[in-house]
């Protein structure tokens, strides 16, 4: 998709209101490209992954919403591991 691609998305989406409704963010992509949201789904939840550092593996049945949920849980458990109050 490269750097232009997220750019249009980004252009007609702002991410910031979707940090904590990863659901909100699906069903506005959903509303522009149809069934091809979940393909730009897994291009952004596979970024997301690679810029914080963590494992991606796409699942069976993916689901954006739970995919940005379990990289939150897994960042955040990295966090606290590397950083401990």
């Amino acid at each position: 998709m490269g750097e232009s691609g997220m750019k249009a998305i980004f252009f007609h989406v702002e991410l910031g209101d979707y940090i904590e409704d990863a659901g909100e963010f699906h069903r506005n992509l959903y509303e522009m490209f149809g069934d091809g949201a979940v393909i730009l789904e897994k291009l952004i939840a596979k970024e997301l992954f690679r810029r914080l550092g963590l494992p991606y593996s796409e699942k069976n049945n993916f689901d954006f919403k739970r995919c940005v949920n379990e990289g939150k849980k897994l960042f955040t458990a990295i966090q606290k591991e590397l950083y401990p109050k």
